[in-house]
């Protein structure tokens, strides 16, 4: 039987030690040993039915019960103040069968994978690459676990993709301690598995595109999440340049994305036309207290995947963010009004270097978006804009960045 740690812990914090938090119980919940128990689906139907018991436990006793994975939250969103269950001990992945698929899906059999909560995104990219496989897409980095990851809606790195969520085909959610609870969910427009594997998980089925819709970023608010069925892609790689280019240029891409139309070219990413290619990915730095007339742009473009590439590491060490987050912090919280100066005088530092076309970076998705180095207080803001307004939202952010200074 799988078996689970409880421990009582008064305080629980994210990664990024936005908390502490109050906190009564920690729930770690260990698969039954292989060993003992080979069938991976049985050691699956296992967990889930001591997630169930500890779903009883709360509820008789009156008390909330929430799920974590990585802990990359950076708000007290997904806290829970009684009962909190970490997940990241449940990484088990299910073989999907040709026969497992449902009689209308139009997925191909090949690129549908299930795993467990638990699994991260960097799991899941090693266990898809055996099959010749890939995420469609991914974060900046690769330790969320995919109910995290969805849960929290983290966003892709890719044009025409989507985020993580966007991949999604199926969710398996426990609702409550009780047989029926145990539900799996996936469009009625798309179905993707049969009847007969949510039978072999023990789920009931739902077929419903808005409650699918409404689950996948539900912020751990649908029940708990054990394991999501996802579409892979076939392995590629990715070319990527780092440019300089004239500012106005770059907002016109970044409001159309008509690069087949555009002045900015790489000479080895053209089509048969001499057009330029659209990047598979397309990133602008800005440093809001310089007045620049070029801005730093980093473009991917996506390839098929071939064996022969040079080790792609030493190059992404240096290439991608240095790590002065801490730093810029502590030092602008006694010299609020040296930031401009500060991140100026460190802007070489700070920004990616400028490459050459012979000095691209060609690795894999897993290999480009790999481990995080960064832990600790973090704050970070997002916002959504519509992209024929994104030049219009970043003139208004400049402002207020050179109003009210930030690092």
């Amino acid at each position: 039987m799988a078996k689970t740690s409880e421990l009582l812990v008064g305080k629980w914090d994210t990664l990024h030690e936005n908390g502490a938090f109050d906190l009564k119980r920690q729930y770690i919940t260990r698969h039954e040993h292989k060993a003992t128990m080979p069938s991976r689906v049985l050691r699956y139907n296992d967990a889930a039915e001591e997630i169930q018991r500890l779903i009883k436990k709360c509820e008789t006793e009156n008390e909330g019960f929430r799920a974590f994975g990585s802990r990359w939250s950076m708000s007290k969103i997904a806290h829970q103040k009684d009962n909190m269950h970490q997940n990241n001990l449940m990484y088990l992945d299910l073989e999907i069968e040709e026969g497992d698929m449902h009689p209308d899906s139009e997925y191909a059999h090949e690129n549908i994978f299930f795993f467990e909560c638990g699994s991260t995104i960097k799991q899941i990219s090693q266990k898809l690459n055996e099959y010749g496989k890939s995420l469609k897409t991914t974060g900046a980095s690769n330790g969320q676990t995919i109910a995290g990851c969805i849960s929290t809606g983290v966003h892709g790195s890719a044009f025409d993709t989507g985020a993580v969520q966007d991949y999604i085909v199926g969710l398996n959610i426990i609702t409550g301690p009780n047989a029926e609870d145990n539900v799996y969910l996936e469009r009625h427009t798309q179905p993707s598995l049969n009847d007969a594997f949510a039978q072999s998980i023990n789920a009931r089925v739902i077929r419903n595109d808005d409650l699918f819709n409404a689950a996948l970023v539900g912020l751990g608010s649908f029940g708990f999440i054990h394991g999501v069925a996802l579409e892979a892609d076939d392995l590629f790689l990715l070319d990527r340049y780092v440019r300089r280019i004239d500012k106005n240029l770059t907002l016109s891409l970044s409001k159309t994305l008509d690069f087949e139309n555009s002045e900015f070219k790489i000479d080895n990413e053209v089509d048969e036309n001499g057009k330029p290619n659209r990047p598979y990915h397309y990133k602008i730095f800005i440093n809001p207290y310089v007045d620049e007339d070029q801005y730093v742009v980093e473009a991917m473009y996506k390839k098929k995947y071939t064996l022969a590439y040079p080790d792609p590491f030493t190059k992404i060490e240096k290439s991608l963010y240095k790590d002065l987050i801490y730093l810029l912090i502590k030092f602008s919280e006694k010299f609020p009004k040296s930031i401009p100066w500060f991140i100026k005088s460190l802007q070489k530092s700070i920004l990616p270097e400028i490459t050459k076309d012979e000095e691209k970076i060609r690795a894999t998705l897993y290999e480009t978006f790999w481990d995080a180095g960064y832990k600790g207080p973090a704050f970070a803001c997002s916002m959504g804009v519509t992209i024929e307004d994104s030049e219009r939202a970043l003139n208004a952010l400049v402002k207020m960045t050179k109003d009210h200074p930030i690092p």
